[in-house]
């Protein structure tokens, strides 16, 4: 009877355990109730920023209309509406800039993303390259324009605005036509025969050296002209040359002045900031007259080359930096393997190679092995039946990569 009494006065024990756990419980749970939504909150967080960095960014309107402004292009309301994409393909219908032209079509054959770029920034930037070549283009045609200039003057002719414009074999043409001078004659019609590059050389000095000898020959013949008469005509006719460098027709009123006169008449019609301008200077700076003389003898042409071959060589430099940006850009991002190949061979290199969009493999390939073609091996748009050439088989020997360069090359040409 005690063992039932024990066991009776054990069960409420039990049942406050079992109550205890079934109340442990039910807070348990309540307390996982509260805390789900702040675990959740930042999932939801999260997959919310995700997926916002999953949406393109895109041009905004300001940024189209700055783009189109640019290009003084006035943007209809049904441009302003197309994706960036196409707005890309629009400016670049009315854009007349090469930098221009070639930045839109790199980032039109590329991404959404690039033409987002392209529309904020890129365009900025050709534009200003364009302007900048602008300008060194009308640099180096007003060295050619003026070459031209000095070269009448020289030999006493008027500079006919539409005669300077003209290209070096027909203005030299002209010269054998109206010159006077024998020698210069003589060289001209050697001139109008030879290369471009011995051309210009006529036109820049040959012109000069040959009148220089038709005025000797005319001085040397002169047989009732004293000697003294004769140095002061040889003297007269090299300030005339001298003065046909900065343009200035050699008048008998000029040609009369002494040398440090000629000097300061050659440094007020020069070229602010030229290297004419900067030796005359020098020159006149000097007290001994012979350094006058001789920078009316040889000196101002000395500096005149010195001021063209600075003007040529920065234009080819920049030329040079333009044509290696679009071979990089374009070799980079993959794109157009034929742009990628004329940049190569416009900057001189003998083994021209087209861009490659896949990463490194193994060149490796057995004797035979079958090698596909580039896609995009001469153009971007689908080649004709006849011309589309699948796969082709690799020469015994020859690495799969180098087959398929070789490849897109003869399909690029």
């Amino acid at each position: 009877m005690d063992g039932t009494l024990g066991a009776r006065a054990r069960r409420p024990g039990r049942r406050s355990a079992v109550k205890i756990t079934a109340v442990a419980a039910a807070v348990t749970m309540a307390t996982a109730g509260l805390a789900a939504p702040a675990v959740a909150a930042p999932v939801r967080m999260a997959t919310t920023q995700a997926a916002a960095a999953e949406v393109p960014p895109v041009a905004s309107e300001p940024e189209k209309l700055r783009a189109a402004r640019t290009l003084g292009v006035v943007p209809t309301d049904a441009m302003m509406l197309l994706r960036d994409k196409d707005f890309v393909i629009a400016l670049w219908r009315t854009a007349t800039g090469s930098e221009v032209r070639a930045s839109a079509e790199l980032a039109f054959a590329s991404s959404d993303l690039a033409c987002t770029e392209w529309i904020k920034s890129g365009v900025l930037d050709a534009n200003a390259r364009d302007q900048a070549q602008q300008m060194r283009d009308a640099d180096a045609a007003r060295v050619a324009r003026e070459a031209k200039e000095r070269a009448l003057i020289t030999i006493g002719l008027v500079p006919d605005p539409e005669l300077v414009i003209q290209n070096d074999r027909d203005f030299i043409y002209v010269i054998t036509q109206r010159a006077t001078g024998a020698r210069v004659k003589a060289a001209a019609l050697v001139a109008f025969g030879a290369n471009a590059g011995a051309q210009k050389e006529f036109i820049a000095d040959g012109i000069r050296i040959a009148h220089a000898a038709d005025q000797q020959d005319a001085i040397d013949t002169d047989a009732q002209a004293t000697a003294e008469t004769k140095a002061r005509l040889a003297a007269e006719a090299a300030r005339g040359r001298a003065v046909s460098v900065v343009r200035v027709p050699p008048a008998p009123d000029i040609v009369s002045l002494p040398d440090d006169d000629i000097l300061r008449v050659i440094a007020d019609n020069s070229r602010r900031g030229s290297q004419i301008e900067a030796a005359a200077v020098t020159a006149l700076r000097s007290r001994v007259r012979a350094d006058w003389k001789r920078f009316i003898d040889t000196g101002v042409y000395e500096a005149n080359l010195r001021d063209i071959t600075a003007v040529l060589e920065q234009k080819a430099a920049a030329d040079r930096a333009i044509v290696e940006e679009i071979r990089t850009k374009a070799a980079q991002a993959g794109l157009r393997p034929r742009l990628a190949l004329a940049a190569e061979r416009a900057r001189g290199s003998t083994r021209p190679r087209p861009s490659r969009s896949a990463g490194p493999r193994s060149t490796a390939t057995s004797p035979g092995t079958t090698c596909a073609t580039p896609p995009t091996a001469w153009s971007s748009a689908p080649a004709p039946p006849s011309r589309r050439p699948a796969k082709e088989s690799t020469p015994p020997g020859a690495s799969c990569r180098a087959w398929q360069a070789r490849t897109a090359i003869r399909w690029s040409r």
